[in-house]
């Protein structure tokens, strides 16, 4: 069972400021991976350089929706982040053969429900 969470919203000018911690992060882009392909997200480098890191899991084949990731603020002094900021990078990966099915899990079409 996932933990409740509580939106924090940006300011009138697009920016939170994010204490030290954990937050689970909705991202802006859909994906819709096909049944030979499958993706493993990483943290850009300006992130990293400011102390903040984003968990992220593999991007089954067969994917499609508006994926969620963990940021996890470090730096003590905290971060400011801008709404829709560009914060991981999808690494791509050929399958030589494709399932039969793609995935159909729980998150299939996260983010089409409202969630």
């Amino acid at each position: 069972m996932l933990p409740p969470v509580t939106e924090i919203p940006f300011d009138a000018e697009g920016w939170v400021h994010l204490p030290p911690g954990p937050y689970r992060i909705r991202l802006a882009e859909r994906a819709h991976l096909p049944l030979d392909v499958f993706a493993i997200a990483r943290p850009r480098s300006s992130l990293l350089r400011m102390g903040v890191h984003v968990g992220t899991a593999l991007w089954d084949a067969g994917y499609s929706g508006q994926g969620e990731a963990l940021l996890i603020v470090h730096n003590p002094h905290g971060m400011d982040l801008q709404h829709r900021a560009r914060i991981l990078q999808l690494v791509f990966f050929s399958l030589d053969r494709a399932p039969k099915e793609g995935y159909k899990g729980r998150y299939q079409g996260e983010g089409d429900r409202g969630e």
